[in-house]
């Protein structure tokens, strides 16, 4: 959900720092998300990054309705066997997309799919209902510009924007390549 800036962008800058260690190391993430996020409200006290590589696991197509496939590249769920070389930059869209939420409280796209999906979940009276991750991903791909809900404040606010909207462009060529350049 939406933090208030100043503790916002705290934790964002604490996510970036943790995952370019990882990506200075050659270690990808690949499900990063906010319950892989553990954050403490010391500001003494590092934030840890849990569940490394658990973001896709291969022959598995069927996910009970969860937020995962908001928080990953449509290429990572179309393509998983190109881990090894886009790993990192799938990272960088996921951060971008935690960052994005943790300003706004919303996701940067997909969020009415995303929502129906849920509504359907509820509304099956405790069947469980299969995701339907295409349409999802289908309505991430057909929006690729993102709109923030309101305008920068500043001069700063207008480049850590830029940032996250580099972070969550949908061409991998135009995302930066690991979260050592963010």
């Amino acid at each position: 959900g939406k933090s208030p800036p100043d503790q916002a962008w705290r934790y964002i800058y604490e996510v970036c720092d943790a995952m370019a260690w990882l990506h200075r190391h050659n270690l990808v993430h690949c499900n990063l998300k906010p319950r892989n996020v553990l954050i403490e409200d010391d500001q003494g006290s590092a934030t840890k990054i849990t569940d490394a590589l658990q973001g896709w696991i291969g022959g598995v197509h069927h996910f009970e309705t969860t937020d995962h496939f908001m928080y990953i590249p449509p290429e990572q769920a179309e393509h998983p066997e190109a881990l090894p070389t886009h790993g990192s930059q799938w990272d960088v869209y996921s951060f971008g997309v935690l960052a994005f939420r943790l300003l706004t409280g919303q996701f940067p796209r997909g969020a009415e799919a995303f929502a129906d999906q849920v509504k359907r979940q509820d509304q099956s009276r405790g069947i469980v209902h299969v995701a339907d991750n295409a349409m999802i991903l289908h309505a991430v791909r057909s929006q690729p510009a993102v709109r923030w809900p309101s305008r920068p404040t500043s001069k700063w606010d207008e480049r850590r924007k830029l940032i996250i909207d580099k972070c969550l462009a949908i061409e991998l060529k135009d995302r930066w390549p690991d979260l050592r350049e963010v």
